[in-house]
């Protein structure tokens, strides 16, 4: 059975409240969806708002089996499988605003 959560109160807009929190320091996606309240597809939609505006930064993601790192991938979201091992244990982009 799914788990419904009600959203936090903001006195932020989404968009105020996960600039904040990406400016701090690099941010995974799972953290930033925990933090904001919503669904990583919605936050996902977000940093891709913000990659377009040239305003995110992307530290690439990293196979656990091999050590390849993604460092030519311009999506945001996770990558599903190593090119170089086929192995599936990625360790997860981590985000943050260009200064």
């Amino acid at each position: 059975m799914r788990r419904v959560t009600t959203p936090k109160e903001r006195s932020l807009t989404v968009l105020q409240a996960l600039r904040e929190l990406l400016a701090q320091d690099a941010v995974a996606l799972v953290t930033l969806s925990r933090e904001l309240s919503l669904p990583e597809k919605e936050v996902t939609a977000y940093l891709n708002e913000l990659q377009k505006l040239g305003k995110l930064t992307i530290c690439p993601a990293k196979c656990i089996k091999c050590g390849y790192r993604f460092t030519n991938r311009t999506k945001v979201h996770k990558p599903s499988k190593c090119p170089k091992c086929k192995g599936t244990h990625i360790l997860a982009p981590e985000y943050k605003l260009k200064q």
